[in-house]
């Protein structure tokens, strides 16, 4: 039986990992936690073998007001949290990052792409990325996941609001570009494999195929029984949306992770599979259920 600690209760990841975890079988004892107070300081974590971090500050405006905050939350409060778990003995701790720390918006990552954040997010999180990887020990293992955009059944963000309107709308352009996404189940399969292989380093988990979000509202559109008007030959205004608009290049412009990256291995060097759902399967699993 492992004992695990969620902190930062409530969140989306964190729940999906509980629901996981807990319907898999009956290895895992799950506890979820908020850390918003002081609380948790005076909380005995020694007897959890795995605390997994999902707390942190995402999908707001950033501002002069709000930028302490990242830092506060992303960075200081993670290295806290991850202290006190190496002090009172826990083995592993896992840490959600973000492809964000590339700072990219097009393009390709590889293990050659260097970190190069270009907001608040993004460096609070790789200022905590490189903490945590120091408080590595042969009696602490740390996972700092950095997944790509996430989606599945009551998620928020871009693929919610895609979906939203395609089912309004009905009209699409038809585009030719990739994205690297993950969909939730194969998110916490990944997690899951690394609690159970107690693999330590930096992840970039991803579908096995990359997304075309034309493709993708294709898909919608089926599960949802709509016919789907296709604009075709839009390349150049396109183009000009991603220019203009940063939300219009998250869901127009390519994006992806080089699927060597995105491979896990156990302690053995043998291939860790967690990719549970396909694309197709995804989608139609999380549309029936919205």
């Amino acid at each position: 039986m492992k004992n695990i600690l969620i902190t930062g209760r409530n969140s989306y990841i964190g729940n999906n990992i509980e629901s996981w975890l807990s319907t898999s079988d009956n290895d895992y004892l799950v506890t979820s936690i908020d850390v918003k107070g002081k609380d948790w300081q005076d909380m005995n974590w020694s007897n959890f073998d795995i605390v997994i971090n999902v707390a942190g500050i995402a999908h707001r405006k950033e501002t002069e007001e709000n930028e302490e905050l990242y830092y506060e939350v992303n960075r200081d409060l993670a290295i806290k949290l991850a202290e006190k778990a190496k002090k009172e003995k826990v083995q592993h701790f896992i840490q959600f990052s973000t492809m964000s720390v590339f700072g990219k918006t097009t393009g390709i990552i590889s293990k050659d792409t260097p970190t190069n954040p270009t907001n608040h997010y993004g460096r609070s999180k790789l200022e905590a990325d490189n903490k945590l990887t120091d408080l590595r020990s042969s009696n602490f293992i740390v996972s700092v996941i950095r997944p790509p955009m996430v989606y599945g059944s009551g998620c928020p963000g871009n693929y919610q609001k895609l979906s939203n309107f395609i089912k309004k709308i009905r009209v699409f352009p038809k585009i030719s570009n990739k994205r690297s996404m993950i969909y939730i189940s194969n998110l916490t399969e990944c997690i899951k494999q690394i609690i159970d292989n107690q693999i330590s380093g930096i992840f970039y988990p991803q579908n096995e195929e990359y997304i075309n979000t034309y493709n993708l509202a294709l898909q919608v559109s089926k599960e949802n029984n709509i016919k789907l008007m296709t604009i075709p030959n839009l390349l150049n205004w396109t183009r000009i949306l991603i220019y203009i608009s940063s939300q219009a290049h998250k869901v127009f412009g390519d994006l992806i992770y080089d699927k060597k990256l995105s491979e896990i291995y156990d302690q053995n060097h043998r291939p860790v599979k967690y990719n549970v759902a396909e694309f197709i399967e995804s989608v139609r699993l999380n549309e029936n259920k919205n």
